[in-house]
């Protein structure tokens, strides 16, 4: 059984209008996740710089202890 036109001139509408409102969520689905993504980047890169200072300052205190304990053994 066939639809009367304005019937199915109704449901296609209704189907374009629900279409484009899955199209709308997804885009902002989208938006939201490269959003998360790059708040994701920025943490990792603020940890590898934190990682680099925190590195930094175990060789400088290692440093330091080596010549403290030398200056130890000369006195």
């Amino acid at each position: 059984m066939r639809l009367p036109l304005i019937s199915r001139r109704y449901a296609q509408a209704a189907v374009a209008a629900a279409t484009a409102g899955l199209r709308a969520d997804l885009e902002a689905t989208r938006a939201e996740l490269a959003a998360e993504r790059a708040d994701r980047r920025k943490a990792e890169h603020r940890a590898a710089q934190l990682d680099q200072r925190l590195y930094e300052m175990q060789l400088a205190t290692e440093l330091h202890d080596q010549q403290l304990h030398a200056k130890e053994a000369e006195a």
